[in-house]
């Protein structure tokens, strides 16, 4: 969830009931735009991702024919792990054409290798990788690269992959 300013790093000093204040607390420094153009392309980028896959704004919880999670070996997942490595596949059902998503968060401190299990063979785009620096962490369609069996996902990065 985003409040006005989030994209472009706004802050309100940790007040989140500013709206009686007149002052720097509660105006927008619109310098902030340009100074974090990177965020604000990324929260761009991530709007449309959302909307070209409405499997994302699901108003429901997820099916176990919708979602499948996986560790980082391709099995289930570490649920109780140090590590805190997770994946997931969403597959949308109700499309002409299904297409897939395959997110992969690592919280772990080091890079980790997800192994894509058999179900998720295939060609595989990276939409976004947050290890990247701006603009490769959310590349358009032209400059996405490809990945098959298994991701490095770096330390502390989200990693999502899409595959039409």
């Amino acid at each position: 969830m985003l409040v006005g300013g989030d994209e472009f790093r706004r802050t309100q000093r940790g007040n989140n009931n500013a709206y009686c204040q007149d002052n720097d607390v509660s105006w927008y420094d619109w310098r902030l735009a340009e100074i974090n153009a990177g965020l604000l392309r990324f929260v761009a980028g991530m709007i449309t991702l959302r909307k070209a896959y409405p499997v994302l704004s699901a108003e429901r919880f997820y099916t176990d024919a919708e979602i499948r999670w996986l560790g980082i070996d391709g099995s289930e997942p570490e649920w109780h792990g140090k590590e805190n490595r997770v994946g997931c596949m969403i597959v949308e059902q109700d499309r002409a054409s299904p297409s897939a998503l395959c997110l992969l968060f690592n919280a772990a401190l080091h890079p980790s290798r997800f192994m894509l299990p058999s179900y998720l063979k295939g060609t595989w785009r990276v939409a976004v990788d947050t290890a990247q620096t701006s603009p490769a962490d959310l590349p358009s369609i032209e400059n996405q690269r490809t990945v098959s069996d298994e991701v490095v996902l770096p330390g502390r990065s989200v990693m999502v992959l899409t595959n039409p």
